[in-house]
C-alpha cells in the first residue's frame, strides 16, 4: 500500500509540474499575458536616423522598441 500511495504523490506531482510549465510557457512566451514593459527615457545630444518604432538593443539582442522622440525643455 506504500508504494501505492508514493506512486500516486509522485503522478500527482509531476501532472501539477507539468501543467504548471505549459501555463507559465502560455503566458511568458506565448504572449497571453498583459504584460507591456516598462518606460525607459534617455537623453542624447543627437539622434540623428533614430525614428519611431526603431529596435532598441543592447548587445545585439532586441529589448525593445523606440516609442517617442521629442525635445528636452529646458527650464531655468
Amino acid at each position: 500500500m506504500n508504494d501505492n500511495f508514493t506512486e500516486a504523490a509522485v503522478g500527482i506531482f509531476t501532472s501539477v509540474l507539468i501543467a504548471t510549465a505549459i501555463v507559465y510557457l502560455s503566458i511568458v512566451v506565448v504572449g497571453f499575458g498583459s504584460y507591456d514593459g516598462y518606460a525607459v527615457y534617455a537623453d542624447f545630444a543627437s539622434v540623428k536616423g533614430v525614428q519611431i518604432d526603431d529596435p532598441v538593443q543592447i548587445a545585439g539582442v532586441t529589448i525593445g522598441r523606440v516609442e517617442s522622440i521629442g525635445l528636452l525643455t529646458m527650464r531655468a
